[in-house]
């Protein structure tokens, strides 16, 4: 089997269709989907009449967070690779196949997701060319990447984290693997931004996070003294970044991050 697909699903009723529906269209069928519920809902009825080889799991106490969900994904995955797509997202239909193609040649795999506004607009996208970054260029980038590897059970998601598990995860492959990102500029991750998501809390929740965050890096990064530093050291800048992020929005108005990351010129 070619591929696990790993699927976290918190509240998803409404979300959940148009993600499998993007499955069901992929050019390649060798694969299987891990749906792993992370609240007291059954998925199974909805997932069912797609004819999709989908296993169904629960988090052992619900809103237990994406990391959990995935670790136990991770667990349960028999595909030589692993991908990750979050419930209200979806894949464009040649994506396995795409990844599938550029494993034979890297270790590692990504893509920026291409990202659609609370009113469905696409915002612009971030690379003209495939690019391979190393640990300081990924964790430059004001943008999140979207991985697949090779299925290995030693690798995880840190649970103690509820914040940018996504880039931590993403940072923690980079030194586990000893390799490079591949980073495809064809993007085939499909994002949808929640109409609720440039809110004063969410500066707060977010700040909060990269607080708890930077304070935890040296004990939760399986890596070289060397590589602790650019990653702490990254992450601040982040946070700085963001603090300034929010200013723009509270004096000019709603804005994407990617489209404010553009203003700024900061992508590589």
């Amino acid at each position: 089997m070619k591929f696990s697909i790993i699927i976290p699903a918190y509240q998803a009723g409404a979300t959940l269709e148009r993600c499998l529906q993007s499955l069901a269209a992929q050019s390649i069928s060798d694969f299987e989907i891990v749906l792993v519920a992370d609240d007291n809902n059954d998925y199974e009825p909805l997932g069912s009449s797609f004819g999709l080889n989908i296993r169904y799991l629960r988090t052992a106490t619900p809103r237990s967070g994406p990391s959990v969900a995935r670790n136990l994904g991770l667990d349960a995955a028999q595909g030589d690779y692993v991908c990750y797509l979050d419930a209200d997202d979806c894949f464009s239909d040649n994506r396995l196949a795409s990844f599938y193609k550029a494993l034979q040649r890297h270790k590692l795999v990504g893509d920026y997701p291409l990202t659609f506004d609370a009113h469905g607009e696409r915002i612009p996208a971030y690379l003209s060319e495939d690019k391979s970054l190393g640990l300081a260029d990924f964790l430059r980038l004001n943008f999140p990447v979207k991985v697949a590897h090779s299925n290995q059970k030693n690798l995880r998601f840190d649970e103690t984290v509820r914040f940018a598990e996504d880039t931590l995860f993403n940072a923690r492959a980079i030194c586990f693997f000893n390799a490079s990102l591949y980073v495809l500029a064809d993007t085939s991750y499909h994002y949808y931004l929640s109409p609720t998501s440039l809110t004063s809390q969410s500066f707060k929740v977010i700040e909060q996070g990269y607080t708890e965050l930077l304070s935890r890096v040296p004990r939760i990064i399986e890596a070289s003294e060397q590589q602790k530093q650019l990653i702490y050291q990254q992450f601040w800048l982040k946070r700085a970044l963001n603090k300034v992020f929010f200013d723009y929005v509270a004096e000019f108005g709603p804005c994407s991050f990617p489209v404010f990351s553009k203003k700024l010129g900061a992508q590589p």
